[in-house]
């Protein structure tokens, strides 16, 4: 079975409601790390969970590898 390609999300400015739930719950926030820690954290949040790459050092795009993930981490997350 082939998948499809890639999808790339835009996370700049608002983030979309699933990407926010996404991010409350990965318990990231915590007063002993520093944003560049954090954002470190998130990438490998998501690189292990959806094998999805998270565009740094600002947040700015989310790039899913297919877009069965991608429809998985949204239904995931609605």
């Amino acid at each position: 079975m082939e998948l499809s390609e890639p999808v790339v999300v835009d996370v700049t400015g608002r983030w979309p409601p699933w990407y926010r739930r996404c991010v409350d719950n990965m318990n990231i926030y915590r007063p002993e790390l520093s944003y560049w820690d954090q954002v470190q954290l998130m990438k490998l949040w998501w690189r292990t969970h959806y094998d999805a790459e998270l565009k740094t050092p600002f947040i700015e795009t989310l790039t899913f590898p297919n877009q069965e993930t991608y429809l998985e981490c949204i239904l995931t997350w609605s």
